[in-house]
């Protein structure tokens, strides 16, 4: 069976004055298909995802004079924009990505940054006849218990999938908290739901026990950026 899933947003012009008064409003309309699966169409469905997605997704080295960071992004529109999280980039006087085609792109210009967020908008010069992966961007509210994967470098380890759920939503719904293992290398990469649609940023994990065991895992919420700004 099908239902339909809608969300209502409004755009309110704040500018004073009678030929301003207008609200532009967009209905976005998700669909979605429901249908029991098994184990194994579900673990079908993952690998789909996986493959769909992985071009979309890169290694980043960031670095300086004394040293050399990295982590993860992804490409959010064709022209080269790619996000990731600020401390990534921290002391970066250079940057460079890998693509998923195993070549060396250099990252040119950083459009947008936020510290408190931990997040980085920024464009990777790519040539004209290289075809990008792009990831799509969820609008639909997630919910506790939802299943997740993320794909990201953890240790370097580069395209690695890894899955969960999400566990809980901390800092007043900013931070996603998940099962999904973030290790060192996978900061800045994609957490997607099902749908294969980017729900958050991949951005480390609180140690509960000081030696590495019994992590608990979380995601910057992806609506914070407003990434329709880029499409």
């Amino acid at each position: 069976k099908t239902s339909n899933k809608f969300e209502l947003r409004a755009i309110v012009n704040k500018e004073i004055g009678a030929q301003y008064r207008r609200i532009a409003v967009e209905i976005i309309v998700h669909d979605a298909y429901e249908t029991n699966s098994t184990a194994s169409d579900n673990e079908n469905d993952l690998s789909k995802m996986y493959i769909k997605n992985k071009k979309a997704v890169f290694t980043i080295f960031t670095g300086n004079d004394t040293e050399i960071s990295q982590g993860s992004g992804f490409f959010i529109n064709k022209k080269g924009f790619a996000v990731s999280n600020y401390h990534v980039f921290e002391s970066m006087k250079y940057g460079k990505i890998k693509a998923d085609n195993g070549e060396i792109y250099s990252i040119t210009k950083i459009i947008e940054e936020n510290i408190d967020l931990d997040y980085i908008i920024f464009q990777v010069e790519i040539p004209n006849d290289v075809e990008l992966g792009v990831v799509d961007i969820s609008y639909l509210t997630n919910n506790i218990g939802d299943k997740v994967f993320a794909i990201g470098s953890p240790q370097g380890w580069e395209k690695t999938l890894s899955e969960g759920i999400i566990s809980g939503f901390r800092n007043e719904n900013k931070s996603i908290q998940t099962t999904t293992p973030i290790n060192h290398g996978s900061s800045g990469g994609p957490l997607f739901n099902m749908k294969g649609e980017v729900i958050g940023i991949t951005s480390g994990s609180l140690e509960t026990n000081g030696n590495g065991d019994g992590s608990l895992f979380y995601a910057l919420n992806i609506k914070l950026l407003n990434l329709e700004r880029y499409k």
